[in-house]
């Protein structure tokens, strides 16, 4: 994701991206304007999470089970802030 927010690297550097393929964003099948607004924005589209919603449904079981663990299980997170974000970002 450097490489498109912030395109530093150098042609004569050991690792550089080659230029021929596509864009990170593009091999994600990531919209350019929703990684920008996600970036700009990011506190209010999520919060301790990130991701696919895949991923951010892994997280808050992972977390739900670290809660009952430390004996909060009542405590259970129902949601994840980010979902509407996260289907707008990665489909």
């Amino acid at each position: 994701m450097v490489d498109w927010t912030g395109p530093t690297l150098r042609e004569d550097k050991r690792g550089a991206i080659d230029s021929q393929l596509p864009t990170i964003l593009q091999r994600f099948g990531i919209q350019p304007e929703n990684w920008i607004d996600s970036v700009s924005h990011f506190q209010k589209y999520f919060f301790d999470a990130a991701g696919t919603l895949s991923f951010l449904e892994q997280f808050r079981e992972r977390k739900n089970r670290q809660r009952s663990e430390q004996g909060y299980a009542e405590e259970a997170v129902g949601w994840i802030k980010g979902k509407g974000a996260s289907k707008k970002l990665y489909g």
